[in-house]
């Protein structure tokens, strides 16, 4: 029997856009959110995501975002994340634009 060695490493699958930042993280105290329903939730975030410098640059990149919600019981908060998955060339962009020393913001 013999088996064939290929020189090269042929990776089984590669991600288009590696790198997940987080765009924008608002929260809001339980006491305002228990009365919105999700969509309103989510309107009001999306309105204060829109007045930033990192909206400005998605819209001009036409970068595709996301967002996600989580109940942090703990500190009575409920915590809306806008993000985006990007290739490496946005990925540079956006951390030569928003990167802040000692500031967590990837």
């Amino acid at each position: 029997m013999t088996l064939a060695i290929k020189d090269k490493s042929n990776p089984q699958w590669r991600y288009e856009r590696p790198h997940r930042v987080r765009l924008f993280r608002q929260s809001l105290h339980f006491h305002d959110a228990y009365k919105l329903n999700a969509r309103q939730i989510y309107m009001h975030c999306a309105e204060h995501f829109s007045k930033t410098d990192q909206y400005r640059w998605v819209e001009e990149n036409n970068i595709k975002i996301d967002y996600m919600s989580d109940d942090l019981v703990t500190s009575w908060h409920k915590t809306v994340i806008f993000y985006a998955d990007l290739s490496e060339s946005e990925y540079i962009d956006y951390a030569l634009r928003f990167f802040k020393h000692k500031e967590e913001w990837k």
